[in-house]
């Protein structure tokens, strides 16, 4: 195969229109081409060197015609083309490559694929440096942010360790930077997320890890009655009418009837003649036994169930009234709010109570005035002549009239007393179980304080782990890198020629044996007369690119 003539050079370089001539033979086996200096001989080495790497000419227009075919060269890598090989200055300066060391000798490497090589390795080694210095630089952002988060945690450590720390062997009385971070982590993880204390709470609970264990408390005793047995007792009292020879006067003024019968009592005796105590008169024996019948043993009997049930009545009412109730200081501070709200509701339901048996005693002292006659506990609980709380509780009771007990006890205080009973019960148990609660206050009270600065923890560790993720990629970069030159590096050194073939065609070349050369790694250092060659001459350098040529 032989390429026969450059039929044809369209806008390339120097020629712009150029046709092979008709007079102009072809190619021959040996061909020498010569002219002024920018006549275009360069760029005829040029357009051989297309054909060398079976490269498309796609910027201007080329005919070549070879064994008797036009080959276009824009198809120059998909046409079968003759070998060939090309040395120019532009060979010269492929075929050598020189990386400079100041301070020992130049390395050189020959031949354009080796030249070529370690150039790239050279690029290489240039942008593995730039990744050396990012990554330096992500090493020390990531040390940075390691002690920000390091000295973040040792302060909140610090603030937690004054803040729960104890007399004796206390859990947090060596509480570190490594107890608050491995706290943080574990809230990080948890499941519900962790939350702050209000603020009420988180005093309290401070309270609660100053303070010491208080005494039990005795719970209040339940001495209410059964309220609505006690309705139904003086309402059948209040209904009840007693069978006697009445006076009428008597019956009619209660005040008076009290008045005879007291002076009946005192005139009781068996003396034929009896005088009025008052007046001295005698008394007639008629009127006396007429008031005898009036004031049977009956109304005598009925007048003392009224009294036993009065008293019954005040009894209950005066236990009630001395039930003691515990002061607010005995309580634990987390409970003392509690407990005044339950006060309160006491202090309201005891009213009701005051109320609902002064009501009840006036009704049957009434009744004892007025045995004779029915009366009926709705009108004791009217509203006429009271106040406007005394209103309200009367209101309360007549709507209660007729209630299961249940209800009645629940409007009168039982409930009241109950609820205090709970919060007794509270406090002895958070008393039995102090040393407990304690422990569990003061986790809480950490776990808050991690809480409120997780956010900003949160953000410091994503520092760190933003640091670590640059230098790992880094890191990933620089170990293709590395791979990319070794292998670079194993392939030129393939074609490394022996030193005593160099320097023996050098030799020979020259005509002299003044510079030598010594492999190093995969390329070659070159010394003139046993000292380092630092500047070779063009003569010299075109000498070795043409003996590797």
């Amino acid at each position: 195969m032989k390429i026969e003539r450059i039929s044809k050079i369209k806008k390339y370089r120097i020629f712009d229109d150029f046709e092979w001539p008709e007079a102009l033979p072809n190619f021959s086996k040996y061909n020498l081409i010569y002219g002024w200096n920018g006549s275009g001989k360069t760029t005829l080495s040029n357009i051989f060197g297309y054909l060398a790497k079976k490269q498309n000419i796609d910027q201007s227009e080329l005919t070549f015609q070879i064994d008797g075919q036009n080959i276009e060269g824009a198809t120059l890598s998909n046409s079968a083309i003759p070998e060939v090989r090309v040395f120019n200055r532009n060979s010269i300066d492929r075929s050598m490559f020189e990386v400079p060391n100041y301070e020992l000798s130049p390395v050189f490497y020959f031949g354009e694929d080796s030249a070529e090589k370690q150039q790239k390795v050279e690029a290489l080694k240039s942008q593995q440096q730039l990744l050396l210095a990012d990554k330096q630089r992500s090493q020390d952002k990531d040390a940075s942010a390691r002690k920000a988060l390091d000295d973040f945690a040792k302060n909140n450590a610090l603030v937690i360790k004054s803040l729960l720390s104890s007399s004796g062997s206390g859990a947090y009385n060596y509480y570190n930077k490594s107890d608050f971070s491995e706290k943080a982590k574990k809230l990080i993880d948890s499941s519900p997320p962790p939350y702050c204390l209000l603020p009420y709470i988180y005093n309290e609970y401070l309270e609660i890890k100053e303070g010491v264990a208080q005494k039990r408390i005795e719970p209040v005793p339940l001495v209410f009655p059964d309220y609505q047995q006690v309705v139904t007792q003086v309402s059948e009292l209040l209904k009840r009418s007693i069978v006697s020879s009445t006076i009428a006067t008597l019956s009619e003024n209660p005040t008076i009837a009290s008045w005879v019968q007291e002076g009946l009592r005192l005139h009781d005796s068996k003396d034929a003649e009896l005088h009025c105590l008052f007046c001295t008169n005698p008394l007639q024996p008629q009127r006396i036994e007429n008031l005898e019948g009036h004031f049977n043993e009956q109304l005598t009997a009925f007048q003392q169930e009224v009294d036993q049930q009065i008293l019954k009545l005040q009894k209950i009412a005066d236990g009630i009234d001395q039930i003691g109730l515990p002061n607010e200081v005995q309580f634990y501070p987390q409970l003392q709010n509690g407990f005044r709200s339950k006060l309160n509701s006491w202090s309201s339901s005891k009213y009701m109570v005051d109320v609902f048996f002064e009501t009840l005693i006036r009704a049957l002292r009434e009744k004892r005035e007025q045995p004779f006659k029915e009366l009926d506990i709705k009108q004791y609980l009217s509203f006429a002549g009271s106040s406007d709380a005394e209103k309200s509780v009367l209101r309360a009771v007549l709507e209660l009239v007729g209630e299961v007990a249940q209800t009645l006890g629940t409007s009168f205080g039982l409930s009241a007393i109950t609820e205090i009973n709970e919060l007794i019960v509270e406090h002895n148990e958070f008393t039995k179980t102090y040393e407990k609660n304690v422990h569990r206050v003061r986790a809480i009270l950490e776990a808050h304080t991690v809480s409120i600065n997780l956010e900003e923890y949160n953000e410091k560790n994503t520092g760190i782990e933003d640091a670590q993720k640059e230098v790992a990629t880094l890191d990933s970069k620089l170990s293709d890198l590395k791979s990319d030159i070794k292998k670079l590096e194993l392939e030129m050194k393939e074609f490394v020629r022996p030193v005593e073939e160099l320097n023996a065609e050098m030799a020979a070349y020259l005509g002299r044996d003044e510079l030598q050369f010594q492999i190093q790694n995969s390329g070659y250092v070159i010394s003139r007369n046993g000292h380092p060659a630092m500047n070779l001459s063009e003569g010299e350098r075109t000498a070795i690119a043409f003996m590797y040529f």
